[in-house]
């Protein structure tokens, strides 16, 4: 008869194979979950710079639709009326829409003209002006991380195009750029 003793532990080749995978499949958990982490900041990044670069354009759209082409340039063309005839020719100069500034005058309630409303690009913030009726300027950034503040006119429609950086995890940058047209009236 032959005694066989069967042992409750490990031989050493398992326990050296347990060693060695132990680390191996915890540093693959650990880089899942950071991966998982880095994407979700990533896409969070995203939507909060699709929801900066609409809400800023929506903002101007609204403001620019009760602005006006009542003013007449030196040929009698109605142009948009935007407060810039600085100096006294009649018609607008022709700042009133550069590259990073945008500056008109709308309709309100009681049909009469605001104050001028601006729009400029300033130290990275899109700043928005307006003076109310008690004449004091009031200031505020609808965004901020903003690139790009561009204005263009042309045939009587107005191209304002905006363009926003954000870090995300890691110092992973992110860039938004969106644009809208809007058909001025008269």
């Amino acid at each position: 008869m032959t005694d066989r003793h069967h042992s409750a532990g490990f031989t050493l080749t398992e326990l050296l194979l347990y060693i060695g995978l132990v680390p191996i499949l915890a540093l693959a958990g650990f880089s899942l979950v950071e991966t998982g982490t880095d994407a979700r900041a990533v896409g969070s990044a995203r939507m909060k710079l699709g929801s900066t670069t609409r809400i800023c354009l929506r903002r101007i759209h609204d403001e620019l639709l009760s602005a006006s082409k009542t003013a007449e340039d030196k040929n009698g063309n109605k142009i948009l009326d935007a407060g810039e005839d600085t100096n006294g020719n009649g018609r607008l100069d022709s700042d009133w829409a550069t590259g990073t500034t945008l500056t008109f005058n709308r309709r309100t309630i009681n049909s009469t003209w605001s104050p001028p409303v601006s729009y400029r690009l300033i130290d990275g913030s899109l700043m928005r002006s307006e003076t109310n009726l008690d004449g004091k300027t009031l200031t505020a950034a609808i965004a901020r991380g903003v690139t790009a503040f561009n204005v263009a006119e042309s045939g009587g429609e107005l191209t304002v195009s905006i363009t926003v950086r954000t870090t995300a995890r890691r110092g992973r940058s992110l860039t938004r750029s969106a644009s809208i047209r809007v058909r001025l009236r008269n």
